[in-house]
């Protein structure tokens, strides 16, 4: 009897073939995100780098980001810009990938994939600013980390562990202080799940030169650093909005939704392997806390991005682990199609209506009436930020911005939305035109009004012709 021939394995369902259409899926979605126009901080950052305040001590310079900025010079493409953000993400997918799989291959997929689309880290992973790298950087310190607890002390491979160690965290903080915060938690959770009788100073001493490296440029970068501002919101806004842009539901549903679906996960992998659920663990629910703490008057959501990665890494091992048995895997497959759904959803929001709209703002400024050439704000640093860029796009409004009071200019910007019809600016009435809202987690809303007299004139005019 003719023994048969072995069974092979589709390749199509080979995890590494699986990763690689992951990866890609992750790059093409952040490529097409990177077209837009750039919004205000990224063009803050092109200008200090135009000046070549590249070492300049101040919150928008990241400082990796505004080095590339100056080396792509005076190009003004948004996609080389964002170059070094979308291939961190590209890193980020695949360490998110190295990382699970020490609990299973189906846990490392869906953590690969929630991360491939997940809006805030598409956000912040497709525009020019610090925040990418930081966060690829952030996941090789815990791989670097998970790889030296299961090493022995005198392996041989941990001295270039080490290093590595020392070089994934300086490019890390170089690239954005949020290192500063989240690095700290890597020891102290590398401390809490350290294999029983390793003691704790041979855990801190893989850490002695990554921290003088955190240290020293913190206190020649950082301590001094000045802030520039923005709009203040509260707390309860900010955290609502976090757990929104993760879970895509809204308001209390997602608070509620949120920390649910990190302790669910984490109670049902932590047996797995408890020293991954550890260290994730510690950063998604210890640095908030920090972030909160630390809080001066200023908050936002990518303030907890090292948060919300590992956050997102635990609830894509929990629904991998639900998803291996039978009675949960309806309702994981259900949640799981959920989850990508909405996050597709954010996902094709950004790519269709970019980070905001202010170049449509110009354009239609400049189209309405060609004599009408000078724009006023209630933000003068943010408009000529922005027409600085735009000089010459829209002639001839590009470079016509005038400082509110020294002179009555023909338009009127306010840098967020109002639903006043009318606004005084001095003595003269503006009548609102339109609005151009920022839809995602970067950008800013424009509402814009045209004097008084003017849209009484192109009114009058209209009327006879018509």
């Amino acid at each position: 009897m003719p023994i048969p021939a072995p069974v092979r394995s589709s390749p199509l369902l080979c995890p590494r073939i699986l990763l690689l259409a992951i990866v890609l899926i992750g790059l093409a979605i952040r490529v097409v995100a990177s077209t837009g126009s750039p919004w205000l901080d990224e063009l803050w950052s092109w200008r200090m780098a135009m000046a070549g305040d590249v070492l300049a001590a101040h919150d928008n310079n990241h400082f990796l980001n505004t080095i590339w900025l100056w080396l792509v010079g005076d190009y003004r493409a948004p996609l080389i810009w964002r170059l070094p953000a979308i291939l961190s993400g590209g890193v980020t997918i695949v360490l998110a990938w190295m990382i699970l799989k020490r609990l299973g291959r189906l846990h490392a997929l869906v953590g690969a994939m929630l991360v491939a689309i997940a809006y805030p880290l598409v956000v912040y992973q497709s525009e020019a600013r610090g925040y990418g790298l930081m966060l690829a950087c952030l996941l090789g310190c815990v791989e670097i980390q998970l790889r030296l607890l299961e090493s022995r002390a005198r392996d041989k491979s941990v001295r270039a562990l080490r290093l590595g160690m020392a070089i994934c965290a300086g490019v890390g903080v170089i690239s954005h202080l949020s290192l500063v915060i989240a690095y700290p938690l890597v020891i102290v959770a590398a401390v809490v799940v350290r294999p029983v009788g390793r003691a704790v100073v041979s855990v801190i001493w893989d850490h002695v030169l990554a921290m003088a490296l955190i240290l020293t440029w913190f206190f020649a970068f950082a301590w001094h650093m000045s802030i520039g501002g923005g709009p203040e919101l509260d707390v309860a806004t900010v955290l609502t909005e976090a757990a929104s842009t993760m879970t895509g539901a809204e308001g209390t549903i997602a608070v509620i939704m949120l920390p649910l679906l990190v302790l669910v996960s984490m109670l049902l992998t932590r047996r797995r392997e408890p020293r991954v659920i550890g260290m994730l663990g510690v950063m998604a629910v210890v640095y908030p806390l920090l972030v909160l703490l630390a809080k001066d008057r200023l908050l936002y959501v990518r303030y907890f991005l090292p948060a919300m990665l590992p956050a997102t890494l635990l609830i894509g091992a929990g629904i991998g682990e639900a998803l291996r048995r039978p009675r949960l895997r309806v309702a994981m497959g259900v949640l799981t199609i959920a989850l990508v759904s909405l996050h597709a959803m954010r996902d094709f929001e950004l790519i269709t209506v970019g980070r905001d709209r202010h170049d449509i703002a110009l354009r239609d400024i400049a189209t309405q009436h060609p004599s009408l050439t000078t724009i006023g704000s209630d933000a003068d640093f943010q408009l000529r930020t922005i027409t600085m860029y735009h000089d010459g796009d829209y002639q001839p409004v590009g470079a016509t911005v005038v400082v509110p009071g020294e002179s009555r200019p023909d338009w009127f910007v306010v840098m967020h939305e109002t639903a006043d019809a009318q606004r005084v600016v001095g003595s003269v009435r503006y009548d609102r035109h339109g609005l151009y809202r920022a839809p995602g987690l970067s950008g800013i809303t424009w509402t814009v009004y045209r004097r008084h007299d003017i849209s009484a004139k192109i009114d009058s005019a209209h009327a006879r012709i018509e």
